[in-house]
């Protein structure tokens, strides 16, 4: 794809790569929220997660995004981390192709994710009928 700006720095290699296996590679973000923000991609270009229909991908992107946040840990290059994955336009996907952010995270570092914050908890019932919606639309298929 010509106009997907990652698969740009994949085949440019223009990017610092902290890690990379046969499917994946783990690259610096080049504009980061926090220092050290990682992002964590497929070499292919696919647009959204439930598209990798490749198991041996699936798996490998899962590896990697383990192996990664294993090192941060490890290495106590940070206090903590999110992991960020958005997939449409809804969700603020902005780059068209897969990829997971890994952002350390410091005292005091500013970043907000608030997903909980303003909400009310869920009814069993509607989590049922909610639960119900998305198994039939796949059992169908």
């Amino acid at each position: 794809m010509t106009d997907c700006i990652l698969c740009e720095v994949i085949n440019s290699r223009d990017a610092v790569v902290l890690h990379e296996s046969k499917y994946s590679l783990c690259i610096f973000d080049l504009y980061p929220a926090t220092k050290g923000h990682l992002l964590i991609l497929p070499k292919q270009h696919i647009e959204q997660l439930h598209l990798i229909d490749d198991v041996n991908l699936q798996n490998d992107l899962f590896d990697m995004l383990v192996t990664v946040c294993r090192w941060l840990e490890e290495s106590h290059f940070c206090m903590a981390y999110n992991i960020v994955q958005s997939n449409g336009p809804l969700a603020d996907q902005d780059i068209r192709h897969v990829h997971f952010h890994v952002i350390p995270r410091y005292e005091d570092d500013g970043i907000v994710i608030a997903l909980n914050e303003h909400t009310e908890r869920a009814d069993r019932e509607t989590l049922q009928a909610i639960c119900s919606i998305i198994k039939l639309g796949n059992i169908q298929k």
